[in-house]
């Protein structure tokens, strides 16, 4: 009941107060008081250093903003700490674990310099630190426990404040392109990508466990890992490879895009694969020459068309990711399939080692091992080919030239 109570007059509180604006520090000078506000909660304190305890005066919540007739004149006294129900008293001797973390929270819409927590009879308070004062004011005015938390360097004040500008930047980034996005055309765009997500999923699926014919499923998955990237290039305030949801959209690029991480990424490994089981090169210098120098191209055109807002390291890195695995795969595939099928030199070799893949009975998990001029091919052979065969038979195995002139080996 008595809780209740304090619920209500706790509402009543706070529909009294009025939108006003949050108290300003000076940016140099000491500190009498330090501005916080709670976790959960959106209450704002007034924190003053007392001697041996903190004295945490409510003076509004993050709703309704800072009531300044709720601002003592001076330090509250014992009394009428006491009398306010809603102040909070903690003796220093009691505290322990602090923290203070420069990170931006994002538990509040207001601005703000991270968060301030410490351990109090063993329960963890939790409050946020509003940006106003300096981290030397603050460790300054926290002087219990000032020492855990040494003043900035100079070079991490340089890079807070880069870090401010690049948080300012994105946000702007963001602004703009929302503007330039229509809700007509985002609703369809947003449809294209389910559709591609849902088909990305049966093509990998499909092209692992089917694959026949063979030309139609790798051709789709070709297609797929095309057509996403030709979407993310020419409709760039859309579509986006590296935004995975709703939430991570808004966090990083200010507002919502359209994901094709999916159809980028399973069509691309899904090349792969079946460039690494199907096709026999003899060597993969050339063909990872030729992957090299195909994700250089795309990246170049992918970054330089992206709309993201935060061009970092790791976007980079997932970019060359999705590309590098579609790329070898798109390389091997055109390559083999753009091929005459005419051999250029046929030799005989001795079969030195037969085995199945432990993954699955499928028929690409059948391999042999021939002895190929004094070194060991390994090769994929269809199950009746495996089945008519034993280790030290010779066979025929022919050499081809590849319709990228990356030359493998075939025993068909």
């Amino acid at each position: 009941m008595m809780r209740e109570e304090e619920m209500l007059d706790e509402m009543e509180d706070d529909e009294e107060l009025e939108d006003m604006p949050e108290l300003i520090y000076p940016e140099e000078g000491p500190l009498t008081r330090l501005l916080l506000m709670g976790f959960p909660s959106d209450r704002i304190y007034l924190v003053y250093d007392c001697g041996e305890q903190y004295y945490f005066y409510p003076i509004g919540n993050e709703v309704f903003g800072i009531d300044p007739e709720k601002i003592p004149e001076a330090v509250p006294t014992p009394a009428q700490m006491e009398e306010n129900r809603k102040a909070r008293i903690f003796d220093k001797k009691k505290i322990s674990n602090c923290k203070l973390s420069r990170k931006r929270s994002i538990s509040t819409q207001l601005d703000n310099c991270g968060s301030f927590h410490f351990t109090y009879e063993g329960k963890v308070q939790k409050f946020i630190l509003l940006e106003h004062p300096t981290e030397e004011q603050i460790t300054t005015f926290l002087s219990d426990v000032s020492a855990q938390f040494p003043p900035k360097t100079e070079a991490e004040l340089n890079r807070d404040r880069k870090q401010a500008e690049q948080a300012a930047e994105i946000q702007q980034a963001g602004v703009e392109l929302s503007q330039e996005q229509d809700p007509d055309t985002f609703r369809k765009c947003k449809l294209i990508g389910r559709v591609l997500s849902i088909a990305s999923w049966i093509l990998i699926a499909g092209t692992a466990l089917i694959c026949d014919p063979y030309e139609l499923w790798v051709g789709l998955c070709m297609l797929m890992f095309a057509g996403a990237f030709l979407l993310c290039i020419c409709k760039p305030t859309y579509f986006s490879v590296t935004t995975f949801d709703k939430r991570e959209a808004q966090a990083e690029y200010g507002t919502e895009m359209v994901s094709l991480a999916s159809p980028f990424m399973l069509s691309g490994l899904a090349l792969m694969m079946r460039t690494m089981v199907d096709v026999n090169y003899l060597s993969y210098t050339k063909l990872l020459l030729y992957t090299v120098v195909c994700v250089i191209v795309l990246a170049a055109i992918l970054f330089a068309r992206s709309r993201t807002a935060r061009k970092t390291i790791s976007t980079l890195f997932v970019m060359l990711f999705f590309l590098l695995a579609g790329s070898f795969g798109l390389v091997g595939e055109l390559n083999y399939l753009l091929d005459d099928a005419v051999p250029y030199d046929t030799s005989k070799c001795e079969i030195t080692d037969m085995y199945i893949s432990s993954s699955s009975k499928s028929a690409d998990s059948y391999e042999i091992t021939v002895n190929f001029r004094g070194e060991e091919l390994t090769l994929s052979i269809m199950e009746e080919e495996y089945d008519a065969l034993k280790i030290g038979d010779s066979i025929p195995v022919y050499y081809y030239r590849g319709g990228l002139g990356i030359p493998f080996a075939d025993i068909y």
